[in-house]
């Protein structure tokens, strides 16, 4: 209390059990449960994942530009003053299949092992460091090298999502390069 009679900050305090009376309940978090449940839904994402993609719209959103910050700028470069560096956002959407390294593997079978993409690594690895949900979804792993697996000039015919029938390749003309 004495810090906020020092900086002359008002204390407010909500009735218990009215998070209406809350603007930041009411308009941001609202906001992020709405963008969650179309994400969810549109994806095919499990349920359980839900506070995953809570953290990855929140990356998002601080490194995008926002028309409520002077001169359109990001939350991230309103608050620290330098430009954030967007090159991990761009690499892959949320709950896109992809294939990880594992370096564990023996010889003879694939290195690549299928997941799926759930959000930026921002404590492990550097800034190219991901979250990959394993193809059993039980399982969140941080991996730096990582591609999309629906590349259509570098797939992998050898592995496969067990939930895409979708994934199995028609066979290839040896007559016909890309």
């Amino acid at each position: 209390k004495t810090i906020n009679r020092d900086h002359c900050v008002k204390d407010e305090f909500t009735e218990p059990h009215s998070p209406w009376q809350n603007p930041a309940e009411r308009d941001g978090v609202k906001n992020l449960k709405a963008r969650t449940e179309i994400m969810l839904n549109r994806t095919g994402a499990p349920d359980s994942t839900w506070f995953l993609l809570h953290q990855y719209i929140c990356a998002v959103d601080n490194v995008c530009a926002n028309p409520n910050n002077k001169e359109w700028q990001s939350p991230r470069q309103a608050s620290r003053g330098d430009t954030p560096d967007i090159s991990h956002i761009l690499q892959f959407y949320w709950f896109k299949p992809i294939f990880y390294l594992d370096p564990s593997v023996k010889f003879s079978h694939s290195k690549e092992i299928p997941g799926y993409f759930v959000g930026f690594a921002d404590n492990a690895g550097d800034a190219l460091t991901f979250k990959i949900l394993t193809e059993d979804k039980m399982r969140v792993l941080c991996r730096s090298v990582v591609r999309s697996a629906r590349d259509p000039k570098a797939r992998n015919r050898r592995v496969h999502f067990a939930d895409d029938a979708a994934a199995i390749p028609e066979p290839i003309d040896p007559y016909q390069f890309p």
